[in-house]
């Protein structure tokens, strides 16, 4: 979602590449195009290492559902 947010206020991306140049939006829009799925596949790693972590401290616990 940020990108989107650069590219229509044609922030320079990192401070470095300007919105002037050729490699503006294809940069951009590699970043919108690849960020949505790698955050929900991050997300869905943290969420997978947390329940078999929780799992685990249950197990030691002594807690079995």
């Amino acid at each position: 979602m940020g990108s989107i947010f650069e590219w229509t206020n044609k922030n320079p991306i990192f401070g470095v590449v300007p919105a002037s140049s050729f490699l503006y939006t294809p940069i951009l829009g590699l970043f919108a195009v690849t960020g949505v799925p790698m955050a929900g596949y991050l997300f869905y790693l943290g969420v997978t290492a947390a329940n078999k972590l929780s799992e685990e401290m249950d197990k030691s616990d002594g807690y079995y559902d």
